[in-house]
């Protein structure tokens, strides 16, 4: 099997860690001949592509930095530029004529009408996957009836296979676009990118601090007033806990002074792949804001506290629901006064009790570790 791997965007590097686990499970099947690279250069220039160019079976054929075909409908770059990477992914179909294409990421618009392009120059064309990250949290933010239109017609005239990343987005995908196949692919999990950061299940990272809100989901906690509210939860509650203040990391931007029994550690606003990661191994649970739950897209955030064994406190309601750890479902939260109770047992958990928490957590991130990733995968687009 020739699978050619297409993805023009590049979104820093937690989209190229997605792109790297995704080449490294289709290299693991004996039925993967060879696997081609039509990446964003910068993506391959991050450390998780390094091991993957030692593999035989890998080619690169990248496009330059900052000519995202998809862009034209986002941004607004010339035609010319559309038409340049548009003419060199055909003329890539052509000379290696691949017999699967799976579109790592996807805009609403022009991607779309690419797909439908290549039925009418095409006579013959791969069988086509698309993975969808933010596509139905974008698809209702404006112009939804186009959007519907154009990727109805795009896949019935392709036969494509539209990749989601949860069960949770297949339901609300089927609800909202009809006649479109919808498949599953659990968010993987990147513990195989972390050998050199971490070594799971072997050693306990101190916990240095007892919440952490982080990327969108802090950003959202303050304009929700989700954060301050938290802080006041955390505050009436300090008298029946057995420490004197409480510990809650936030980015630096959102950095505020509160009471002398909640103390806010501020961090850099933009960690990088690895910081971010120590972020999370130093924090006793993770945060995440009510409309969390009904965002449809999948959590980036809770495959990286999967890997990690870091509890969430999150609504019970969207992603978290359908894929946190078993025991960490005691801490998704319906009400206020439910939230105030989690957050009182996450303060008064044991040293043997939060470790046995962790433990399930790691336990079951290996659902969607790489092996169950690759197996999952090639089930997919196998004929």
């Amino acid at each position: 099997m020739r699978i050619l791997l297409v993805d023009p965007i590049n979104s820093g590097e937690n989209h190229a860690a997605f792109n790297a686990t995704i080449v490294i499970a289709l290299s693991h099947h004996l039925d993967v001949k060879s696997i081609y690279l039509f990446l964003e250069e910068r993506q391959l220039e991050t450390r998780f592509f390094m091991d993957i160019f030692q593999d035989a079976k890998v080619t690169t054929c990248s496009f330059s930095k900052d000519t995202d075909f998809a862009k034209v409908g986002r941004e607004g770059i010339g035609r010319f530029q559309y038409l340049q990477n548009y003419r060199r992914f055909l003329k890539i179909v052509d000379d290696l004529k691949p017999d699967v294409i799976i579109l790592l990421s996807a805009d609403n618009l022009m991607i779309p009408l690419t797909l439908i392009s290549l039925i009418l120059i095409r006579k013959k064309i791969p069988k086509i996957f698309v993975i969808w990250h933010n596509n139905l949290e974008n698809l209702i933010n404006g112009c939804i009836l186009l959007k519907k239109f154009i990727w109805r017609k795009a896949t019935n005239a392709t036969g494509s296979v539209i990749i989601v990343l949860s069960p949770f987005l297949k339901v609300a995908g089927e609800k909202l676009i009809q006649d479109i196949n919808f498949r599953v692919l659990p968010h993987p999990t990147y513990a195989h990118l972390h050998k050199q950061l971490i070594m799971r299940k072997k050693s306990q990272t101190i916990k240095s601090v007892d919440f952490l809100f982080i990327g969108r989901h802090a950003r959202d906690s303050i304009i929700s007033g989700f954060l301050e509210e938290f802080l006041e939860s955390c505050s009436s509650i300090i008298s029946k806990i057995p420490k004197k203040y409480i510990s809650v990391a936030l980015p630096r931007e959102f950095y505020t002074c509160v009471k002398d029994d909640v103390i806010l550690f501020p961090y850099d606003s933009n960690p990088s792949f690895s910081e971010y990661s120590f972020l999370i191994r130093k924090a006793k649970f993770v945060v995440a804001p009510p409309c969390s739950g009904s965002r449809l897209t999948a959590s980036g955030v809770l495959a990286d506290l999967l890997t990690l064994g870091t509890p969430v406190i999150a609504p019970n309601e969207g992603v978290w629901k359908w894929q946190t750890a078993p025991k960490n479902r005691d801490f998704l939260f319906g009400n206020r006064e439910e939230l105030r109770q989690i957050i009182l047992r996450a303060l008064t958990l044991s040293v043997e009790e939060y470790r046995m928490l962790s433990l399930d957590i790691l336990e079951y991130s290996g659902l969607f570790d790489i092996e169950n990733t690759s197996k999952n995968l090639l089930a997919l687009i196998q004929p």
